[in-house]
């Protein structure tokens, strides 16, 4: 049962990461980003305002971090991710934002002066190839002629966002509950994303598309971080974290269903070498040299 929770998340993200493709050419980026933030706020202010303010005296000293956060976790990831999604696919994508729990250990080995380990240095290499070999399509010739792609640039751009955030989490440490997290978060994003909205220019709002924001606002934003959240808890970081590798998986077969995209032999190569190299980096660990050999060093 325990592993319920981080499974819940993975699906509930690869499930966002089809809904921002579908979204495409339907809304703007802007106006599915802004949308998405003001339902989170709307369902989230009567359950977790009355914390807020409760807890305010705590909140302010935190208020910069939690608008850095806001802006990189909220704005900046969610919107270029949308913007890509106009450029690349669903699959792709998914493949990419599996670097996330790479990048944030290379950043923090750089930022944080956190020891990088042979883990960490070869999982980079075999994720580099990997993600390489995806968005080039097996040919790097044309990828060293022609460059990245638009959509796979801003995705890849996004994902560093979004790894760069997920560092500062790790480094700020702000004792703060998840939910507060959460909705301060979502009020810095409809903040930041209102004068976008206001001068963007404004599209009909479908019925399929109210339903892509209530899944974006609710289960991708709200939900999915609180089955996580209660994974971690109960089983731990790391038993916890390959599951997050489940989402260019869970992604490439929604894709395949939902959006009609196939999967080539280089994204199947390409997609199974970026999650190894995540997994390695994230699990392998040497083996301890025995107590005499120590000694004898």
């Amino acid at each position: 049962m325990n592993y319920f929770f981080p499974i819940i998340a993975a699906f509930l993200w690869s499930g966002n990461t089809v809904v921002t493709k579908l979204c495409a050419g339907q809304i703007s980026p802007t106006e599915m980003s802004f949308y998405r933030w003001v339902l989170a706020c709307l369902v989230l202010t009567p359950f977790v305002l009355p914390q807020v303010v409760k807890n305010f005296r705590n909140l302010k000293p935190l208020t910069p971090r939690i608008i850095v956060l806001g802006l990189l976790g909220s704005v900046i990831y969610q919107c270029l991710a949308y913007y890509a999604a106009s450029y690349t696919t669903a699959t792709k994508m998914g493949i990419i934002q599996s670097l996330y729990p790479l990048l944030a250990l290379i950043l923090g080995s750089i930022f944080l002066r956190h020891r990088a380990t042979a883990a960490t240095l070869l999982g980079g290499l075999v994720s580099a190839i990997g993600v390489v070999t995806v968005i080039s399509g097996g040919h790097i010739e044309n990828l060293v002629k022609n460059g990245l792609s638009i959509g796979d640039g801003l995705m890849l751009i996004a994902t560093l966002a979004f790894a760069t955030y997920g560092m500062l989490i790790h480094k700020w440490n702000m004792k703060l509950p998840l939910l507060q997290s959460v909705y301060l978060q979502a009020i810095v994003a409809t903040v930041a994303l209102l004068p976008l909205y206001l001068f963007s220019e404004k599209n009909h709002i479908s019925a399929e598309v109210v339903g892509y924001i209530a899944f974006a606002g609710i289960a991708a934003s709200i939900l999915a971080p609180l089955a996580w959240i209660t994974g971690l808890g109960k089983l731990g970081a790391p038993r916890a974290a390959p599951f997050f590798n489940l989402v260019p998986v869970v992604t490439a077969l929604l894709a395949t269903q939902l959006l009609g995209e196939t999967l080539s032999f280089a994204i199947v190569i390409g997609g199974a070498l970026a999650i190894a190299g995540v997994v390695i980096s994230e699990t392998w660990r040497p083996k301890a040299q025995p107590v005499a050999q120590q000694q004898r060093a």
